[in-house]
């Protein structure tokens, strides 16, 4: 296991300027201080910290401590049915996108387009998001085990909580 970047990239100009990718920026990625991962059984913590934090120890000690005091516990709480509100765009919507980037491919306009039907999830007050985020997080972990799945919180935005089916960045060395 190893520290990864998570966030991502605007499609298109002026697509993180309006709608749900505001604060998101036209392209925003992080170093997360702790990330958890888990295959199948096995779970993960990874830190990532500098050389001088890891002579120091200093926070990510107590962070440790506090993150083996949440694992012991035996679940997250589920929100009270109905306390989400959730848009999902139509069936309709997605089918006639779907006709037309069919359509484009078949008139040779394009050769190759990544569609993805939108949920949007408005959480009620701050204090209670945190728990229904994880919450979501947990649902995708059961019904996508193959994707990988997120939750990323940039500074003064929203959370982007995912299942992809593909890594769209890697990099080894100086190769991306």
């Amino acid at each position: 296991a190893r520290p990864r970047l998570f966030g991502g990239v605007a499609f298109a100009p002026g697509s993180a300027e309006a709608g749900p990718w505001v604060g998101f920026g036209v392209a925003w990625f992080a170093l997360p201080r702790w990330t958890y991962t888990r295959a199948g059984h096995e779970a993960r913590l990874v830190l990532a910290v500098d050389e001088r934090e890891a002579r120091d120890g200093g926070r990510w000690h107590a962070d440790l401590a506090r993150f083996r005091e949440l694992f012991a516990q035996p679940q997250v709480a589920r929100p009270p049915r109905g306390a989400l509100d959730i848009a999902r765009a139509s069936a309709e919507l997605w089918r006639a996108q779907v006709e037309a980037i069919t359509s484009a491919i078949d008139a040779g306009e394009c050769s190759k387009i990544v569609a993805a039907r939108t949920c949007t999830v408005n959480l009620p007050p701050r204090e209670t998001a945190a728990t229904h985020e994880a919450t979501l997080l947990e649902a995708l972990d059961t019904r996508h085990q193959d994707c990988v799945r997120l939750l990323v919180r940039p500074p003064g935005a929203g959370a982007l909580i995912a299942a992809t089916p593909e890594r769209l960045v890697r990099r080894d060395g100086a190769i991306v």
